[in-house]
Formats: C-alpha cells, sequence, structure tokens
C-alpha cells in the first residue's frame, strides 16, 4: 500500500515525458498530413481521368471539361483531346498551423486527358 503512496507521490518524469511526446505527436500529425494529401491527389487523379475518359467515348461534356482541337495533315479531321480538371481542399490535422505561419489553404489540382472518338 505504501508503494502505491509512494508512486501516486512521485512526479519526476512528468515534464521529460511531455517533452518527448509533444514532438512525436506532431511529427506523426505531419507525417498523415503528407499521407492522406498524397492519397486524396491520387483518387482525384483516378477519377478525373475516368471522367476524361466518359467524355471522350461519349458522354456529354461538363462544365469542368475542355474540347482542346488540333489539325492533323494525316486526315481530313483534326485530334480532338478531352482535358478534366478537379480540385479539392485538404483537411488540416494541424488546425490554425497555416494560418498561424500565413500559408494558403492546401489543395490537390489534378488533370485528366482522353482522346476524343469520332464515330464513323
Amino acid at each position: 500500500m505504501e508503494f502505491v503512496k509512494r508512486l501516486h507521490r512521485d512526479q519526476s518524469g512528468v515534464v521529460e515525458s511531455g517533452l518527448v511526446i509533444i514532438p512525436l505527436l506532431v511529427l506523426f500529425l505531419v507525417s498523415m498530413q503528407l499521407i492522406i494529401a498524397l492519397n486524396m491527389r491520387n483518387i482525384d487523379l483516378a477519377f478525373t481521368q475516368s471522367q476524361a475518359t466518359s467524355v471522350a467515348i461519349g458522354a456529354p461534356v461538363s462544365g469542368n471539361d475542355q474540347v482542346v482541337e488540333f489539325p492533323s495533315g494525316y486526315s481530313r479531321k483534326g485530334l480532338k483531346l478531352v482535358v478534366s480538371h478537379m480540385s479539392r481542399q485538404i483537411p488540416d490535422l494541424l488546425v490554425g498551423l497555416m494560418t498561424f505561419i500565413g500559408g494558403p489553404m492546401r489543395s490537390t489540382h489534378v488533370s485528366g486527358i482522353a482522346v476524343m472518338e469520332e464515330s464513323p
């Protein structure tokens, strides 16, 4: 019983533990922020490329899509490309850090490109 009382009263090492845990927590949150940003960019890239391919096959052109025409010397019709754009904001795990240092909000910007099919 006396061991428990002495353990409860003994506070040595609390400050040292805090000095170790706080930087480790910040490092963990920064690494998770990078993982989330990379995964969001990869998901957005796959979705945007899929959208551009769908429009190139025959889906209607939406507001984020552009049709770019290039003249071709090999055929009567030129080459048509569909370019889709997408951007999305990345959530902050370290809330207030970017406003504290005065940086812009982070976001992903991706583009998908596909060759437009011409029906004969």
